[in-house]
């Protein structure tokens, strides 16, 4: 008979599996865990003297392989509960560690990269928890990685939770409040704050995001397991700010070279602050539905360069919560960078020393490049005009960005100091007075040139609305001055004024009376002369912004003129039918279309793109995307639509079969969308051939979700009337949103 090593639960290391050593870390932290030992082998003497008939008792897995940050094994080995009499707590030992040799691992540990003689098996065997509700708790939501304690819950045991046979209810709490809880909870509301303060304490002592099965028996909390989530790194992208730069459908030309360009500035400031990065100018944004969203990692690393937390990406992602915010306070480890940002804060001081400098040779710059004859130039020296075109904008790049910084920074700090003495900072126009801001403005000669066109006859008003803004006494120094302007002055597939002057004509409207009311003799008290260093900045910065904002935008114009001579050639040679089909290629595609002629098929590059521009034109996107993949949901028909919870990210559309039991598992094809009333681990084979779950009952951690995850495929569990979904049916899931859309039959 083998001899049988027994150790208490509370002296378990990692030599006895992981799950029995996470639970000594929570018994040795002080958390309450129920009374256990771990066993290697079914001998009667070794459990016969711990084990008492007056006591339930709960056998669990305890393997080397499980509980892992990259795959839980949740579900694959067995669990047995409810056990009493010793020769039940035997059986059941023996019957767990046979598991580890069960043929229905297979395709897991296929996945896994794990080989089953890796397997090294111990039994956790424990009390059993009287349970009035069990659950699970996240410290970090694992659909989004937010900083979202995440709790499901179910009455009784938490067995039905992790076969997905129930439905639970959910809690989420961020930042000390309820962001979201049941309407009659099973759980009362202060036993649910404890366990989410528990939770996001085990995780900040341990030092990793956790999940946690928990049991309450109407009493205490006790914790029945612990370990790391298996996903907590998730991409997070935004367009809140990046809509303001980059508004609409951006062609895949345009992108190609605003990001090397604008992307390069951005990563000089940032690194100017907190030293050399690893991130390249892609790394900042990415684009979905060819709309532009800035990668909120990529700001979570510099964050996490100054030592401060990275959840403030939550805050500038406009997250709601409680009061329990992060706080834009760098840590003593940022101190590393005084020395940078002292340097940093000095030449923003002095930046308007170094606009002065910038500006009459960029503009120099841009009169020649806007004098090029590029009929006349050769292909080679046609594509040297692009590059040209790059370093003058990237010069300007950056103090496109700072100036506008600058001037908020500014601003702000005026409008506290003149509020803290009940000044309306409003009634202050703080660039009225600087001699030179109208020129870099068109609306004061807009007015003029409305002004202009109420003095005409009708033909000739009639003919200047129909776009000959020329006819107007100011016309031709208003498209001299402003004709590069267009709807977007970050895109340059956007038409300036000076190709359609119509669209001025469509801003010209009769002038306005002069306003005649009561008037107000009470003057608004100016600045004091305190505050008259900070009043002139703004004035300056004010004035800085429309400056470098009008010689940015008319650099950056004049990649359309280049853009269209080498479009021009293009259709010449047959590689393009439409001169605007340029805008569907790359820079790249674009210089080797023009310089190497048979290398590629530019029709076929962009005619796929350009054809689904235009059917995404019309797409809502949301402001958040989480992770790598998003594909835009089809029009909503609610008589094929259902919702339920997302468990694993990622959307596909393929074929769905609808599958009652294991036993119809055989029509299961590799990549199908799988329709089941809930799972268990005896589905395992079949969900590995999958490529999606839609499940009618479950939650996070049932066993279809926890599988989804590890296996990368979509999954939305707790889907009402999910099984009258059609058989062979083409199904859509989404599993970002949670929607289930299914095609009807033809």
């Amino acid at each position: 008979m083998t001899e049988t090593t027994v150790v208490a639960l509370a002296q378990a290391g990692t030599a006895h599996g992981n799950k029995a050593a996470n639970l000594a870390w929570l018994i040795e932290h002080g958390y309450r865990v129920p009374d256990g030992i771990v066993v290697s082998a079914a001998d009667d003497d070794g459990l016969s003297g711990w084990v008492r008939p007056d006591r339930r008792y709960a056998v669990r897995s305890s393997a080397s392989v499980e509980d892992s940050p990259g795959f839980s094994f949740a579900g694959q080995f067995l669990t047995q509960l409810d056990l009493r009499r010793p020769d039940e707590v035997r059986e059941a030992v023996g019957a767990v560690l046979e598991s580890a040799t069960d043929e229905g691992l297979i395709p897991y540990l296929q996945h896994a990269g794990i080989q089953a003689d890796d397997i090294r098996m111990h039994v956790v065997v424990q009390e059993m928890v009287d349970s009035r509700v069990s659950g699970v708790a996240f410290s970090r939501n694992p659909m989004t990685g937010l900083a979202d304690v995440l709790v499901e819950s179910v009455p009784g045991t938490g067995e039905n939770l992790v076969s997905g046979r129930a439905t639970p209810q959910r809690w989420l709490r961020h930042w000390g409040d309820w962001t979201q809880q049941p309407d009659a909870p099973d759980l009362p509301e202060p036993t649910a704050r404890e366990l989410a303060e528990t939770v996001a304490q085990v995780a900040d002592e341990w030092g990793t995001p956790v999940d946690v099965e928990w049991s309450w028996n109407g009493t205490e909390l006790y914790l029945l397991q612990v370990r790391p989530m298996t996903v907590t790194d998730v991409p997070v992208y935004s367009n809140r700010l990046a809509k303001e730069f980059l508004p609409g459908v951006i062609p895949p030309l345009v992108w190609s070279v605003n990001v090397p360009v604008v992307n390069s500035a951005w990563l000089e400031l940032f690194e100017s602050v907190v030293g050399p990065l690893d991130l390249e100018p892609d790394d900042l944004s990415r684009q979905f539905a060819y709309r532009a969203y800035f990668n909120m990692k990529a700001v979570g690393d510099i964050f996490e360069a100054m030592n401060m937390p990275r959840d403030l990406l939550e805050v500038l992602l406009g997250i709601e919560g409680g009061a329990e915010r992060p706080r834009f306070r760098p840590g003593a480890r940022a101190m590393r960078h005084v020395a940078r940002v002292t340097r940093m804060a000095w030449r923003l001081w002095r930046f308007d020393r170094e606009m002065d400098r910038l500006m009459p040779r960029a503009r120099e710059a841009v009169v020649r490049i806007e004098g090029a004859d590029l009929a006349a130039a050769s292909d080679d020296e046609l594509v040297a005009h692009l590059r040209s075109i790059e370093t003058l904008v990237r010069r300007i790049a950056l103090a496109n960005i700072v100036s506008p910084l600058l001037l908020n920074a500014y601003g702000a700090m005026l409008r506290r100091r003149l509020e803290k003495r009940g000044i309306d900072a409003h009634q202050l126009d703080l660039g009225a007075g600087h001699p030179e801001l109208e020129s870099y403005d068109p609306k004061p000669r807009l007015r003029q040139l409305s002004e202009e066109l109420a003095a005409l006859d009708e033909p000739t008003h009639e003919r200047v609305m129909a776009g000959e803004i020329e006819l107007l006494p100011s016309g031709p120094a208003f498209l001299e001055r402003f004709g590069h302007v267009s709807d977007s002055g970050n895109d340059f597939s956007s038409v300036p004024w000076r190709e359609e002057p119509a669209r001025i004509a469509a801003l010209l409207s009769p002038p306005e009376p002069e306003a005649v009311g009561e008037g107000n003799d009470e003057e608004p008290p100016g600045p004091t002369r305190f505050d008259g260093v900070i009043a002139g900045r703004t004035v300056r910065y004010r004035f800085e912004r429309e400056r470098v904002s009008y010689l940015y935008t008319r650099a950056y114009g004049q990649f359309r003129p280049a853009v269209l001579e080498v479009a021009r050639r293009l259709v010449e040679r047959g590689r393009l039918d439409e001169v605007d089909d340029v805008f569907g290629l790359t820079r790249t595609e674009m210089e080797t279309g023009l310089l190497d002629g048979a290398t590629l098929d530019l029709r076929e590059l962009a005619g796929p793109r350009l054809q689904e521009m235009e059917e995404l034109a019309g797409v809502e996107m949301p402001e958040v995307i989480f992770g790598d993949e998003f594909t835009p949901a089809p029009p909503s028909d609610p008589e094929h639509t259902l919702v339920g919870i997302p468990s694993s990210r990622g959307v596909k559309r393929n074929t769905a079969r609808v599958v009652s039991g294991v036993e119809e598992a055989a029509k299961v094809e590799r990549g199908d969308i799988v329709v089941i009333p809930y799972s268990d681990v005896g589905w395992t084979p079949m969900l590995a051939r999958a490529g999606g779950i839609v499940a009618e009952s479950g939650g996070l951690l049932s066993h279809s979700s926890i599988v989804a995850r590890e296996f990368g495929i979509p999954c939305v569990v707790s889907v009402p009337g999910a099984m009258r979904i059609p058989d062979g049916s083409v199904v859509r899931v989404d599993g970002f949103t949670g929607g289930v859309q299914w095609e009807p039959a033809a």
